[in-house]
């Protein structure tokens, strides 16, 4: 659950940036809000996604064939200091694309393993990060 003061009610509140991106509709301000697919479904990995309708409620990196490539996002948090009790990595069902002949469903794309840091950044250091603009 987001709780911050002078967020809206939320922790998050602007996407600084990406490694990289896929589409310009799935930019990483589409993670500062809670995924309407994730909201239908009611679990943790939606058996179909209704973004392919109308705004995306994902980032997507851009497609690449290294394995062990490593993407990121930056996030600016509500306040210089935030209890942070949670963070959700959630899978991508590509409903939209033929389904797997082996598994017999669409493909899903997830990362091979995920880490968090937190810290506070100077005015120099933001101002330096690639890609890096406010998405709010």
């Amino acid at each position: 659950e987001d709780t911050a003061e002078g967020g809206g009610g939320r922790l998050a509140i602007a996407a600084m940036g990406a490694s990289t991106l896929d589409r310009e509709e799935e930019g990483a301000g589409n993670v500062l809000l809670p995924s309407a697919c994730m909201a239908a479904a009611g679990s943790d990995v939606p058996t179909s996604c209704e973004c392919s309708r109308g705004t995306p409620c994902y980032w997507s990196s851009a497609p690449t064939e290294d394995e062990n490539s490593s993407e990121w996002l930056l996030l600016r948090l509500a306040a210089s200091v935030c209890l942070v009790t949670g963070v959700g990595v959630y899978p991508y069902k590509a409903t939209w694309q033929p389904e797997d002949t082996e598994r017999g469903q669409p493909p899903m794309y997830a990362p091979q393993a995920a880490s968090f840091q937190f810290g506070e950044f100077t005015e120099e250091e933001e101002s330096a990060v690639p890609g890096g603009r406010e998405e709010e």
